[in-house]
């Protein structure tokens, strides 16, 4: 009897098995959770590269147009325009696509110039970034003026 009760009176020291395990089983569970943020965070992170990316692209492709005289800036000209080599890689399997639509009015020339990249995304949908601008003729009373 004397034996029991000194028993009881230890308090018990170390870990038992099923405790190790538990602690083991959250452990894991935590680490297979961190991983697919971090994936996650990852094609989030290369998404937002590219929309970057594509973003300068139209940017650059519209000043390189809007430095063209007038007159030169056709469907025809703008397909000798392409992607810049760090954009290819940046953006796998882009487009770049430019239309040009001309004006209807006589009075006021101009044409509006829609640059366009356009990319498969990682869910099997496209993505696209767009930029329009519009190119206007050299009035000929400024043109008259400057010859003065």
């Amino acid at each position: 009897m004397n034996m029991t009760a000194s028993n009881a009176n230890h308090s018990r020291r170390g870990v038992t098995i099923l405790e190790t395990m538990a602690a083991l089983g959250l452990m894991a569970m935590a680490a297979v959770g961190t991983v697919q943020v971090l994936a996650l965070c990852a094609t989030h992170r290369q998404g937002s590269e590219q929309l970057l990316v594509a973003q300068l692209e139209t940017a650059n492709v519209q000043e390189q147009i809007a430095a063209m005289p007038y007159d030169h800036v056709t469907t025809e000209s703008v397909r000798e325009i392409k992607l810049s080599p760090e954009a290819e890689a940046a953006i796998p399997d882009a487009e770049l696509k430019i239309d040009i639509g001309q004006s209807s009015s006589s009075a006021l020339p101009h044409k509006r110039i829609r640059v366009e990249v356009v990319w498969p995304a990682a869910d099997d949908s496209s993505r696209s970034v767009g930029l329009t601008g519009w190119k206007y003729a050299a009035s000929t009373a400024a043109g008259s003026e400057a010859q003065k």
